[in-house]
């Protein structure tokens, strides 16, 4: 597939010929020794300027490493030469700095921040963000920002890293066919007998090829990402590069302004669980100008029996005893609260979005601004059912679930995307439990318990439950065209569950 990054081609020339042991020509290779920063390449630059800019950014992280090692170095005691190089590098560095500043002033660029503004209220990071985002990189090992700008005619990508000013990449891709190709991708993902590799593959080369040399050389092990309109309604977990799922490389963690207080947590000490479940219902109401009917959840119980037995100490409010008087009464106790119940985004009147709890009491997105969730690291909601008719584009029920979670104190959320078979969650829970206990992060722990899925690696208890679904459920183990997709290896499984907040 052709590659549909817009890149100066003298620069890729260029590097194929570096990296077959070629030598730059003197102009280029002064350009990026001098101590001075070139002049910006635009439209009357020379090809020379253009491909040393391009060689510029792609060493930027490589360059920012080399200048922090220097910084190390007290000034009393670095060398002329390594005072000489310490200065070309913070050149370099301000160029690309100023480059970046000069690139968030074009008009569409202005124009397209303007709309996510007044649509995401709040809900999406600003660049003005970086920096602060920057900071928490440097403490965070491996762990860079990924942030996507969709304009009509164009994509842009951003990458934040630790070592570098933000890296900026643009695909020649128009929002139209990148929104198509997020429509297929998620109709690949939300049926187990469809095949997701050719969309997965295809976002993949427009969404993180372009930035593959840069998350090498940054040594990233976590993405996380700040994202809008349609690339809200994605797993990136399920993006594939050919060879693998990006999940079984990367671990991923959504992030909004909410989240810069603290991006990086240490793994939970201790797991103190408050599991509501609600397996036993026969809802039926009208909720947002919709008829809406909602059966038993028979995989809960098994959900929540199998966590208990990980974590005897968990505190479980099983239907009936699942109030949102009962749950907000005993919440300050624990520092984990995991609804397993239906959630309901309505994507006309998302204000009505709700949370079933027993007794057919529902909670809504309104409810919510009265939550008290002090101390509590994480909320799981792991029901089966989490959209009703979400339509592309309509993830802001999903985003205010948990911005307003957050909000009320939870550190990070942790919810599903699209509606999957009811015993999912019995399969991918316990493994992310188990993870926590070993000692991963929530981030880290959503993506072990999705490669064991994948790998078909799940534990003893989890393959007890796995062989008794084909009777209780024939769907789960539904024949799939190609073989790593039967089983709950289909990420129509595992890719549901996102996780947006404080994870890493």
């Amino acid at each position: 597939m052709m590659d549909a990054t817009i890149r100066n081609p003298i620069g890729l020339l260029l590097l194929a010929w570096l990296a077959a042991g070629g030598q730059l020509p003197p102009a280029i290779a002064g350009s990026l020794a001098s101590d001075e920063p070139p002049a910006a390449a635009g439209a009357g630059a020379n090809l020379a300027d253009t491909a040393a800019a391009e060689l510029r950014v792609s060493a930027a992280i490589s360059a920012g490493q080399e200048l922090a090692a220097l910084q190390q170095i007290p000034l009393s005691e670095r060398t002329p030469e390594q005072q000489r190089r310490a200065r070309s590098l913070m050149a370099q560095q301000q160029h690309l700095q100023d480059a970046f500043d000069q690139f968030l002033k074009q008009p569409a660029v202005q124009s397209a921040l303007e709309q996510l503004r007044q649509s995401n209220s709040g809900t999406s990071l600003e660049p003005s963000d970086f920096g602060q985002v920057q900071a928490q990189l440097a403490q965070m090992e491996g762990a860079v920002l990924f942030y996507p700008l969709m304009l009509e005619d164009r994509l842009e990508l951003v990458l934040v890293t630790a070592d570098a000013p933000p890296l900026r990449r643009t695909v020649a891709v128009s929002r139209a066919d990148l929104e198509q190709a997020v429509a297929n991708f998620r109709e690949s993902l939300e049926k187990q007998g469809n095949d997701p590799f050719t969309p997965a593959q295809q976002l993949y080369e427009w969404l993180i090829a372009p930035f593959e040399a840069e998350l090498a050389q940054a040594e990233a092990k976590a993405i996380l990402l700040s994202s809008d309109g349609a690339l809200r309604t994605i797993p990136y977990a399920a993006l594939h590069d050919g060879e693998q799922w990006l999940v079984e490389r990367f671990a991923f963690n959504r992030v909004n302004p909410r989240s810069l207080a603290d991006l990086g947590t240490d793994s939970l000490e201790s797991l103190r669980p408050l599991i509501g479940g609600v397996s036993e219902t026969q809802f039926e109401g009208t909720v947002g100008g919709r008829d809406v009917k909602l059966n038993d959840l028979p995989g809960v119980a098994q959900e929540v029996d199998l966590i208990s037995e990980l974590i005897p100490d968990a505190t479980v409010l099983l239907n009936d005893e699942l109030s949102e008087v009962e749950l907000l009464e005993r919440v300050r106790n624990h520092n984990i609260v995991h609804l397993a119940t239906h959630t309901l985004l309505m994507p006309d009147t998302p204000q009505d979005s709700l949370l079933l709890f027993g007794n057919e009491e529902i909670v809504t997105l309104q409810d919510l601004q009265n939550w008290d969730l002090s101390g509590v690291e994480l909320v799981i909601l792991s029901g089966g059912r989490t959209a009703l008719d979400v339509e592309l584009g309509d993830e802001i029920g999903l985003t205010s679930f948990s911005y307003l979670m957050q909000r009320a104190g939870a550190e990070a959320v942790m919810a599903s995307l699209w509606d999957f078979s009811d015993f999912t969650p019995t399969v991918l829970m316990p493994e992310f439990y188990q993870a926590l206990i070993t000692g991963y992060s929530p981030a880290e722990a959503l993506q072990q318990a999705q490669i064991a899925m994948i790998r078909e690696a799940a534990g003893p208890e989890v393959r007890q439950v796995k062989a008794s679904l084909t009777i209780i459920n024939a769907d789960t183990d539904s024949e799939s065209e190609h073989p790593s997709l039967r089983g709950f290896a289909h990420p129509y499984h595992w890719a549901a569950f996102v996780l947006t907040g404080n994870g890493m």
